[in-house]
């Protein structure tokens, strides 16, 4: 089923150059804009105590659900769809790295698991934007469906844990903030 939905998405592909180059970009430029929406939520003025502790949360989510991915991959080796069989690969990728799970998934879901929790105004789309980087992933030939599941679902538990673990984490993100505000205080104070 999981190789017979890849050759249906990835069969998608090399039909419209818009649509090609829509989901080249991405899955090329997608994890940046992730990052890029966490840094303007950090440096936004509005808030900024709870939004800068919503980064702190997405980060370390993020962090575990790579960190349990990279567990997953030395156990479990699966190669890329375009090293088993004939695919449209939009981007070169190399063939030695693990298909299984998606990294690129587990990292956006994560973020976007954490800002939508936590009531971000746009959470939603996160969610939404990560779905569509997932999405991306198996439209350009380099992962399986299950792989991109799979990376979600690490997603998931990596933010479960860290919720699970968020008075904790709470007081450590308070007592990083109040140094980093202290830092910022100075710099700006100085100039």
């Amino acid at each position: 089923m999981d190789t017979t939905l890849f050759e249906f998405i990835n069969g998608l592909a090399g039909h419209s150059t818009v649509v090609d180059n829509l989901f080249i970009y991405l899955t090329n430029y997608g994890p940046m804009l992730f990052v890029l929406i966490l840094l303007a939520i950090w440096f936004s003025r509005k808030n900024k105590l709870v939004r800068r502790e919503a980064v702190l949360f997405a980060l370390t989510i993020t962090f575990v659900a790579l960190f349990f991915n990279q567990l997953i991959e030395l156990i479990y080796f699966r190669s890329r769809p375009f090293v088993t069989g004939t695919v449209s690969l939009l981007i070169e990728k190399s063939a030695e790295s693990t298909s299984f799970p998606s990294n690129h998934a587990a990292g956006a879901f994560a973020i976007a698991f954490a800002l939508y929790w936590r009531k971000w105004k746009y959470g939603a789309l996160m969610i939404i934007l990560a779905i569509l980087l997932a999405f991306s992933r198996v439209f350009v030939g380099v992962h399986y469906p299950l792989d991109v599941l799979s990376g979600a679902l690490v997603a998931l538990l990596a933010f479960l844990l860290v919720s699970w673990q968020q008075k904790p984490l709470e007081r450590v993100f308070q007592s990083v903030l109040t140094r980093f505000q202290k830092v910022e205080e100075k710099i700006f104070n100085r100039s």
